[in-house]
């Protein structure tokens, strides 16, 4: 049996019970931060009748869970990297008997459905990973689409705006509040992501032909461990 560590979360959205899950052994530890109350408290006041939205890297489901609550007609796309987030998500919809639609799309498949109006983005810790979702999500949204993403101050860097700007179109940040900050960005057409220089796109590929195993071909997606080359931790799984 799991314990878990109940609280509840104050934004305009109105009030949740969320859970960490799984439980981390320290009951101070949040299913939210700062930046999702902003976030929410952005789209509740500029996109407050988008009915197609999505979210991405919502921790807990703190984000989706307050959208599924307040916005009852709308359908929510969570867009996830780990398996945990999904399970998390599930859990917190169904501890506040929440039901409405969400559609999960994990790891790096297509985001699909009608165009995306609003979307919230938290802000991961790796470029690679935020550049993939950001050149999968372009494809997605509506023109007019509102896209904010949040991040704690300390996460937030030139680079991250950079992706932003180079991939979706003009951006700016906000104001911090309670050390948090929001990335605004205007969906250029004109724009084409692909003579943007990051890392991706993704897949990366690479052989692996060093005598010491089998040769084979790696695929790396974005925010993988060891993206260019095989790691030595994984060089001795594959040996045994």
């Amino acid at each position: 049996m799991t314990t878990t560590s109940t609280t509840a979360i104050s934004s305009r959205p109105g009030d949740l019970r969320l859970e960490r899950f799984p439980y981390a052994g320290n009951k101070t530890l949040r299913a939210w931060d700062a930046a999702d109350e902003y976030a929410l408290d952005y789209l509740a006041e500029h996109a407050p009748t988008a009915r197609h939205v999505a979210v991405v890297n919502d921790a807990f489901g703190a984000l989706t869970a307050s959208l599924v609550r307040d916005r009852p007609e709308a359908a929510v796309r969570s867009v996830l990297d780990a398996h945990t987030t999904l399970l998390a998500t599930r859990h917190n919809l169904e501890l506040n008997d929440l039901s409405g639609p969400v559609a999960f799309v994990c790891g790096p498949t297509a985001i699909e459905g009608p165009p995306i109006e609003a979307a919230i983005i938290k802000v991961p810790r790796t470029l690679g990973l935020l550049e993939d979702q950001l050149r999968r999500l372009r494809g997605a949204l509506h023109p007019d689409a509102v896209v904010v993403g949040a991040g704690m101050t300390r996460h937030i860097h030139t680079s991250t705006i950079a992706l932003f700007e180079g991939i979706l179109g003009p951006t700016t940040t906000s104001l911090a509040r309670k050390k948090a900050r929001l990335i605004h960005s205007t969906l250029d057409p004109e724009l084409d992501p692909s003579a943007f220089r990051g890392t991706g796109p993704f897949p990366t590929t690479f052989e692996v032909d060093d005598g010491r195993g089998p040769a084979f071909t790696v695929y790396s997606h974005g925010g993988v461990f060891s993206r260019e080359r095989v790691d030595g931790g994984t060089r001795v799984l594959l040996e045994h």
